[in-house]
């Protein structure tokens, strides 16, 4: 059982039972409920997966076939085991839905570090904007004395 695919000019079968869940979960070093704006975690699940039926297979070569087949696809064959893995069977989850979660994760992270560099920039301009007025108060107090 699992979700067959070609690449690399081999077939191999992704698995989700609850070990992989686990062995994913121990090398990301976080639940897969936080699984965030990581391309990386998206490499280290498929690699759990693959496992089951690939047990030699190494992370090199999983990086090769994210390389050959993309992330869409990767996000697509990954929804597709997911969805039929038995601790996940009862649960709804969309081809591709990982990695859209995770490239949505990124975006609001890349979203909230953009707007407090804003928030700092302003907050600089405003202190050079202080010390201006400083300067200039300190010389018109000096020029009157």
């Amino acid at each position: 059982t699992g979700t067959k695919f070609s690449a690399l000019e081999c077939e191999y079968t992704l698995y989700f039972d609850n070990r992989a869940f686990r062995v994913a979960e121990k090398t990301m070093g976080h639940s897969l409920g936080t699984m965030q704006d990581s391309i990386g975690d998206v490499t280290l699940l498929l690699h759990a997966g693959l496992l089951r039926h690939q047990p030699q297979i190494k992370l090199e070569k999983v990086d090769e076939i994210v390389d050959e087949l993309g992330y869409e696809k990767i996000a697509d064959i990954l929804g597709e085991a997911m969805a039929a893995s038995p601790p996940l069977r009862k649960r709804t989850l969309t081809k591709g839905g990982i990695l859209a979660e995770a490239l949505a994760a990124d975006a609001r992270r890349v979203k909230a570090q953009k707007e407090e560099s804003l928030r700092i920039e302003d907050l600089r301009k405003k202190l050079v904007e202080e010390e201006t007025l400083r300067a200039e108060i300190l010389e018109e107090l000096q020029s009157q004395t």
